[in-house]
Order: structure tokens, then sequence, then C-alpha cells
């Protein structure tokens, strides 16, 4: 069943890239960057990695459906919503909160490819998940459950193929930090020689404890933006022909600039950071705020 996206796990040297920062002002690095983003056309960056251990858990206990949670604008259920086609699998997805008059792209994709949606508000979900989960079992018998954003025990699996022998010779490894799956998976696979940090998307202090996480609580807080993050964006996109997404890795990029401008990011220093996708989220940004469109995704 897994077999076709094996691939997309591996690590592609063509995908490292080593980036000029002059532009940025750091006029001697030796930083890389690697387009994780571009490992698949739909369940791309760490969407895939995130579901490949909870789908071939699901292989082996020969379930057929996933029931899963996220906001209605989120991407690792846009990103779900593939996989009844890619896999011949069902899913079944909880959205975070009431129901909306208008549904923005993320739902309209799952409505678009049948995608069972069911509402729930975020106190149900905190106070009660459980039940509600037996409830809507009862609808899809010999279903599989995958939390929000893919972390559970068996979301790091897909990680391996990519970290495992192929960053060593790094000092240190970026990655942008939502929940804290990519995280621990990083660390997981990595050699103990090399340092990880993690850039959290909004300032929860729990994921502290997980290990060396920056919480820089700027442009406003978890997806939001601002016309400074959003013009340097725009700057990263004409140097380099990357789109950064705008809600991790755009203001994970964002203070590893700053990190070199402050001198705790050392010229000689041999750093990576991991793009892990989302640049669909431009589209939920857009509909929020005009301002910050991004055309031709």
């Amino acid at each position: 069943m897994l077999s076709e996206l094996n691939q997309s796990l591996q690590f592609n040297p063509n995908k490292l890239i080593k980036l000029d920062l002059a532009p940025f002002g750091i006029f001697h690095s030796e930083f890389y960057f690697y387009c994780d983003h571009l490992n698949h056309i739909s369940l791309s960056g760490n969407k895939i990695r995130k579901l490949y251990g909870s789908l071939k858990q699901l292989s082996e206990e020969n379930k057929k459906t996933i029931i899963t949670i996220g906001g209605n604008q989120s991407n690792y259920l846009r990103a779900t919503a593939f996989l009844p086609e890619l896999l011949n699998l069902n899913v079944v997805v909880i959205v975070k909160g009431h129901e909306p008059m208008i549904y923005g792209s993320v739902l309209e994709t799952l409505q678009r490819k049948k995608i069972p949606i069911h509402f729930a508000s975020k106190s149900q979900l905190e106070l009660d998940l459980d039940s509600l989960l037996d409830e809507i079992g009862l609808l899809y018998p010999d279903s599989f459950f995958i939390p929000e954003g893919g972390f559970n025990e068996f979301s790091h699996l897909g990680f391996q193929p990519l970290i495992e022998n192929n960053f060593d010779n790094f000092d240190c490894i970026c990655v942008p930090i939502g929940t804290g799956a990519t995280y621990e998976s990083v660390t997981k696979y990595i050699s103990s020689n090399t340092k990880v940090i993690g850039f959290g998307a909004h300032r929860d202090e729990s994921l502290r404890s997980i290990g060396e996480v920056r919480l820089d609580h700027r442009f406003g807080g978890f997806a939001k933006m601002t016309g400074e993050l959003f013009q340097f964006v725009l700057k990263f996109r004409e140097q380099y022909h990357i789109l950064l997404d705008p809600i991790y890795t755009s203001k994970m990029m964002f203070e590893i600039i700053e990190l070199y401008l402050s001198g705790e990011f050392l010229p000689y220093d041999n750093i990576v950071a991991i793009h892990t996708g989302g640049v669909q989220g431009w589209n939920g940004m857009a509909e929020r705020n005009q301002t910050f469109r991004i055309d031709d995704l």
C-alpha cells in the first residue's frame, strides 16, 4: 500500500542547497537549506513523514478508515484529503470549531473530495474527545484514529530515511515547530554531536521540555502575518526562488537571519534548515487578509 510513497521519504542530495545569505547582510556563512517541501505533490514536507508511520500501522492492522482532526485552515487536513485516491483509504475528519457559513480552501478541498466532515467545539474536543471518537466510530467501524497534525507514537518513522546518516556532518539542524513532532523525530535519528534547534510558530511554553526551542512570539502569534514578515518572504523568494510558508518556515528563517546578525550563529558553523512544507497555507492567509496574497503557488 505504501510502496509508492517510499521514494518521496528518501533523502535527496539535489534538495540540499547552499544559500548565500549576503542579500540579508551575512557575507560569510556555511548555511544550507533542505527543500523537503518538494518531496511529494500532494502530501508535501513533514505531512507525509508524520503520516507514514500511522499508515504503516493501519495497513498492518488491516484497517481501511482513518479518523483525524484539525482546524478549518489546516494544511494537514488538506493533505489527508488526498489519501483516498493515493492509497484507497477512507478518511473522516473532525474540524475544530463550528461550521463556518463560507468554506475556505481547506474545507472546499475536503468537500470536493467527498471527505466526511464532523464539526466539534474546542471545549468538546478538550473535555470529551474520547466520547466523540466513540460516537463517530459507530458510524465508521474498525477505524484508526490519528491525532491532530499526525503526532503519535508512529509519527517519527517517516523521518528516518531523511535524517539518519545524512545530516551528521552538520553542527546544527533548524526545524520549525507546531506540535513538536518534527523536532522529536529529527532528534531521534540524528547523531548526538549535532544540535537541533526548534523554532516555535506559537508561544507554547510546554514545548521547551522537548529540547532547545525558540519561542519568539513576534508577528502577531500563530498563523498571523505582518508586513515585515511578508516582505521578508517576498525577498527570500526573489533571491532563492524558494517560497516559504506563512506559518512555520517564514518565521524560522527570519529568526535564523537574526541569529547570524547577532553573532549567535558563526560564519564557520555548518548549519542546515529544513523546509517542512505548508506553502498552501498562503491560500488561508489570503482568505483572512487580502494584503498577504502569494499568487501562482
